[in-house]
């Protein structure tokens, strides 16, 4: 597969923060903008980026793939159908990517039992279903889509990286058996709280960056914490970092901070 994106980077959040600059100038402050719109179905409406879209594969252009295949890379392909690609076959696949496509749903991956990552970046689905089977994950990414709700990934325990960057979420929750999660995305989204983390006692990094976040608080029990990015939030004061002792980096840009402080124990 091609080198995964590790977490949505400073640079990256700035360019999201500049990108969505002009809505949030001519809009009210709390108005919920983005570039994806859902229609009746909830499906989101998004076209492929770059602007030529491929033409969409015949149900069998897999064929050409042994069953023994462990990993799959079908990038930009138009493909919004899932179920009828018989992916059940490879049963030996470990990572799957569907980035830059045109899904609508997440199904046809119920045979996929030995699945390690899967990247579904960039589709057009509003909800997350159709991982029941996938108890072997440990890699996945729901980012640029229009989910709004977490949820039906508590069952994922074995998860270390977790995306959700550009979504329409506004809470965080139903995380709190993922205690081996390492590595948690959420940039881009609605999210006014930091709350119901307490239980990700092995995060490492931590991504909140163009939210809508006021406070710094629910924190303390992030101990092994080594990076926090808090960017394009509306916070006006560092606080509620004390505990985090093994804190390395933080990122606070485009906010309202106006003194830089603590920090003492960090």
């Amino acid at each position: 597969m091609a080198e995964k994106r590790v977490q949505l980077n400073a640079d990256e959040e700035n360019r999201l923060f500049q990108e969505s600059k002009h809505n949030d100038d001519t809009h009210d402050h709390d108005h919920d903008s983005g570039d994806e719109s859902n229609d009746e179905s909830g499906v989101v409406q998004r076209g492929i980026p770059n602007g030529e879209e491929p033409e969409a594969p015949n149900a069998d252009f897999l064929d050409v793939f042994p069953d023994d295949t462990e990993d799959l890379e079908l990038t930009h392909l138009r493909i919004d159908n899932l179920p009828e690609l018989n992916l059940g076959r490879f049963k030996n696949l470990q990572t799957l990517s569907f980035r830059q496509n045109l899904i609508p749903k997440i199904r046809g991956l119920e045979g996929l039992t030995t699945l390690k990552e899967l990247d579904l970046y960039d589709n057009r689905f509003s909800k997350i279903e159709g991982l029941e089977n996938l108890t072997q994950l440990t890699s996945l990414d729901l980012s640029f889509n229009g989910v709004r709700h977490i949820k039906n990934v508590d069952h994922l325990v074995l998860l270390t990286d977790l995306y959700f960057v550009s979504n329409k979420i506004t809470l965080i929750e139903n995380l709190s058996t993922l205690v081996n999660i390492t590595n948690l995305e959420l940039g881009s989204n609605r999210i006014r709280v930091i709350e119901n983390l307490d239980c990700l006692v092995n995060l490492e990094q931590l991504w909140l960056g163009k939210n809508k976040i006021t406070k710094l608080q629910n924190l303390s029990n992030l101990k092994k914490l080594k990076i926090l990015s808090i960017q394009s939030n509306r916070l006006t004061v560092i606080e509620g970092l004390e505990d985090l002792e093994s804190l390395e980096e933080v990122y606070f840009s485009h906010n309202g901070i106006e003194k830089i402080g603590g920090l003492e124990h960090n």
